[in-house]
């Protein structure tokens, strides 16, 4: 099938085999139907590219779908197809699929294979921030999916243990403590949070406690340490192809005359890159070893597997095209979850009475305890109501 990736120097490529969890589906029964948009290289959480365009979120076209896997998100939800697949490295499915109103789940860390994707992470360490996973628009197939494609490694998963939810605790944090580089919860947002909670607190008598995670105010330096402390080519040579640099101050040009082949947020990544600190520096070992803290402390309350956390799926509901750029650092929310490694889920949760478009949250668990993220939004897809179809007209 197409592989481009939506970079204009892949244009045409097709890939010589499946990627083998997307083989393990196919395999399984599955029927592949389309390959659908991105940004450019998958490093962007709207989706456009020169070579396909820009794909609109189904509940009002004047906003977005999310990204990298955002034409999954508007397909699905747009009742396109039934399921699908993406890939999250920073938020890459629970993005678009918080955007869209469907469930999307980031699994454990090293559950499924990555093996087959484009671009690679060529590194172990972004290797443990990459996976792939299912999303859709009915809670009940997130299991089987999961399942087949995590392969041998399913095992590794309780998929068959009956959770009894009075004796879970449910753990929350209604925003980041106020992160400088991502804007302010909107409060709709915070209220979905609070509703998740509130739910089982009386529907099941779930032990609930808020937390106060400090560090998870630095989130985005975080994952932006994560990238910058890994041995990979610049994303200046993946554009490229590895076959030199792309020319970032000339293709800036080019785009102001409308004559480039990357993307704006392409050539802005670039540029961040390049202004920022490398590896070893000593801010990025500070934020690093705030992430080792922050998942010490998750894993003290997660790790038995008698709890999981709800935390917002993004600030705010679907912003409106090109937006994204006055914001860039609130991939946050979902990007801390790839650094930690465990499984987060997100889940539909109605429709914004502001924007008109989906509300949602993340349910994370510990380590291999995905059962518990996929039994919780069965539980929050029968209290919300889950995916809500688009209006038509």
């Amino acid at each position: 099938m197409l592989q481009d990736s939506g970079l204009v120097l892949r244009e045409g490529f097709r890939a010589p085999q499946d990627a083998e969890a997307m083989a393990l589906l196919r395999a399984a029964g599955a029927i592949p139907l389309a390959v659908t948009n991105i940004s450019e290289l998958c490093m962007w959480w709207e989706s456009y590219n020169n070579l396909h365009g820009r794909t609109n979120n189904p509940y009002d076209s004047r906003r977005i779908c999310g990204g990298s896997s955002g034409g999954e998100g508007s397909l699905i939800a747009s009742a396109g197809s039934v399921f699908g697949v993406g890939t999250d490295i920073g938020g890459s499915i629970r993005m678009p699929a918080f955007f869209n109103g469907i469930f999307g789940h980031k699994p454990t860390r090293g559950l499924v294979s990555n093996k087959g994707q484009y671009p690679p992470a060529r590194d172990d360490s972004l290797d443990a921030c990459l996976v792939a996973g299912p999303m859709c628009r009915y809670a009940r197939d997130l299991a089987p999916m999961l399942a087949i494609m995590a392969g041998p490694r399913a095992s590794m998963v309780p998929f068959k243990t009956k959770v009894d939810w009075s004796k879970m605790t449910v753990y929350y944090m209604a925003d980041d403590m106020g992160g400088a580089l991502c804007t302010p919860v909107h409060p709709e947002m915070k209220d979905a949070v609070r509703k998740v909670v509130r739910y089982f607190r009386e529907t099941h008598g779930s032990p609930v406690a808020e937390l106060a995670l400090d560090e998870f105010r630095y989130s985005a330096q975080i994952f932006t340490a994560r990238l910058a402390g890994a041995n990979v080519p610049s994303f200046a040579s993946e554009l490229a192809l590895l076959k030199g640099k792309v020319p970032v101050w000339r293709e800036l040009f080019r785009w102001l005359l409308r004559r480039s082949s990357h993307t704006l947020p392409a050539l802005a990544l670039c540029l961040l890159e390049w202004l920022s600190p490398k590896k070893g520096h000593p801010s990025l070992v500070r934020m690093l070893a705030r992430a080792d803290v922050l998942r010490d402390r998750l894993d003290a309350l997660l790790g038995s597997g008698t709890a999981i956390f709800i935390y917002p799926s993004h600030p705010e509901p679907a912003p409106f095209h090109y937006q994204p750029m006055l914001k860039p650092f609130n991939y946050a929310y979902t990007a801390i979850f790839n650094v930690l490694g465990h499984p987060s889920c997100q889940c539909p949760v109605g429709i914004s009475r502001t924007t008109g478009t989906p509300l949602g949250v993340q349910v994370v668990a510990g380590f291999y305890k995905d059962n518990l993220c996929l039994d919780a939004a069965l539980e929050v897809e029968k209290a919300f109501g889950g995916w809500q179809q688009p209006p038509t007209k």
